[in-house]
């Protein structure tokens, strides 16, 4: 990831009900680290304020993720 860092954290869960259908349950923890890129050459990426934040300020995010999925075989 350009100017920060990112980590995921992935669970999952595989429940196989019989030989025909299995359904799965998938968590991601994600968290991204990254100050604001405004700089000399560039002081307002985003545009005008409050479109970019001031200078030095942390602009990543936590996500979290919830995935359920079922598979059916015929």
């Amino acid at each position: 990831m350009r100017g920060g860092a990112q980590s995921v954290w992935t669970l999952g869960v595989n429940w196989c009900l019989n030989n025909h259908v299995t359904r799965m349950f998938d968590y991601l923890h994600i968290d991204v680290d990254r100050f604001n890129p405004a700089g000399p050459g560039n002081p307002t990426p985003f545009g005008p304020a409050p479109c970019t934040p001031p200078l030095g300020v942390q602009v990543g995010q936590t996500v979290e993720v919830y995935a359920r999925r079922s598979q059916y075989s015929f």
